[in-house]
């Protein structure tokens, strides 16, 4: 069955507290989807509460793969970090059986 007939889809963010990632939460929404986690180093995360309140967040890295690797599957990973991060944040979805959705 195609993905999108299958349901409510699980997306996890990479770059949450800048510019373009509400307007990802905005479509993941709309699509009556869940943004299941985030990975941000940053603490200026406030925006995702207006969206997906329930989402877990993560600043390190290694406990964000941890939450996924284990137990979490997604479906879909959306990259909204800076440029120099892509390269290891779309292999590590890859290796996750992810879709990638990266923003540039």
């Amino acid at each position: 069955m195609p993905l999108y007939l299958s349901g409510m889809l699980r997306f996890g963010m990479f770059g949450a507290a800048g510019y373009v990632a509400p307007r990802h939460m905005r479509a993941i929404k709309e699509t009556g989807n869940d943004l299941v986690s985030v990975f941000d180093p940053s603490e200026n995360l406030g925006v995702l509460d207006q969206y997906f309140p329930s989402a877990t967040c993560f600043s390190e890295f290694s406990s964000y793969s941890y939450f996924h690797e284990k137990e979490n599957p997604l479906d879909y990973v959306v990259i909204c970090s800076p440029n120099n991060c892509h390269y290891e944040q779309i292999g590590w979805a890859l290796r996750q059986h992810a879709h990638v959705i990266c923003e540039k």
